[in-house]
């Protein structure tokens, strides 16, 4: 025996996916008219959203949903804030952080973060520095090819010094991860050279010592 093929609701659809997307469908079993489009809530996140008509034609749904997808499409679209730069990061750092330690740490901040600024760039992404670019300061500090002096050049350092250096740079990058953006959120939701070892000399111990400098 041949199934009987169940009526489909009656809808209607205006705008474009991803866009401005709004539908109207009728639902027989209350006797309204739905209207269904996606918003995006002020954390940014997408969320269907549903509106009833009431009982109203299918001429006055149709109306409705063009009406709803036009403004959609005219409305400005939300600038997404710009992302914070290692400048950026430094700047904040040195304002509200650095001023609470002795002259000694905060003298070094200030050298470290100019020395960082001009190896990485001061409109550098935080999020791109990697294993690589790590190693790469890492190599350069050895060999005198970066200093924290204003020329940018100095002489060649043990890996004591580098791993002071670099627990510094470590250090604001875990700060970021619970420093507030201002906007609800925090500068960096993850510290991208989380893991990395502070390269030894000798002993190990060495290396504990530089990283203590900052816990």
């Amino acid at each position: 025996m041949a199934r009987t093929k169940r009526k489909q609701p009656w809808s209607y659809s205006a705008g474009h996916y991803g866009r401005n997307r709004v539908r109207v469908f009728e639902r027989p079993e209350r006797g309204d008219v739905l209207l269904q489009y996606t918003e995006r809530d002020t954390d940014g996140t997408l969320r269907p959203k549903r509106v009833t008509l009431g009982r109203c034609t299918r001429e006055v749904a149709r109306a409705k949903a063009d009406e709803v997808a036009a403004r959609f499409l005219s409305a400005p679209a939300k600038s997404e804030p710009e992302p914070v730069t290692l400048q950026a990061l430094f700047d904040i750092y040195g304002r509200e952080v650095s001023p609470q330690k002795g002259d000694s740490k905060r003298q070094h901040d200030e050298r470290s973060a100019r020395m960082f600024v001009r190896f990485f760039g001061a409109e550098r992404d935080p999020y791109t520095l990697s294993r690589r670019e790590w190693d790469r300061f890492i190599a350069d500090r050895r060999r005198g090819g970066i200093a924290p002096t204003k020329s940018g050049k100095g002489k060649a350092v043990g890996d004591r010094m580098i791993g002071y250096d670099l627990a510094f740079l470590r250090a604001v990058l875990n700060w970021a991860t619970t420093a507030s953006d201002d906007r609800g959120g925090v500068l960096l939701d993850r510290n991208p050279l989380k893991g990395l070892t502070l390269p030894t000399e000798n002993s190990p111990v060495r290396s504990v010592i530089a990283a203590e400098q900052y816990e």
